[in-house]
């Protein structure tokens, strides 16, 4: 899919989403996770010095949730990028989900 096709599409998604009120709780598609990830940055913008964003849903675990960080829109992630996921990742489930990540990386040593 081309990047004018990933537009498109994301469009199309956008128009379902209320544009008065310019907000969302969720962003569902069972379509292209790149029209997501375009639809996503239209919808809510970039964080200034963010190469490139990933997708990142919360996966229910046994002990609570995971996050599963860049999900598939990235096909061609350079190191780079995936040092900032790596960051991104971890400020979200500190700051949001309140889980430490410090304690999860102990609780996960063999």
């Amino acid at each position: 899919m081309t990047a004018k096709e990933y537009m498109k599409q994301a469009q199309r998604l956008l128009r379902r989403i209320d544009r008065k009120q310019k907000e969302a709780d969720a962003f569902v598609s069972a379509g292209s996770s790149g029209a997501v990830l375009v639809g996503g940055q239209v919808l809510v913008g970039r964080i200034k010095g963010v190469e490139r964003p990933p997708l990142a849903p919360l996966i229910p675990t046994l002990k609570g949730v995971s996050l599963l960080i860049d999900c598939g829109a990235n096909v061609d992630a350079r190191p780079s990028h995936l040092v900032q996921f790596a960051k991104m990742g971890s400020i979200y489930m500190e700051s949001v989900m309140g889980i430490s990540v410090q304690k999860k990386r102990r609780e996960m040593r063999w």
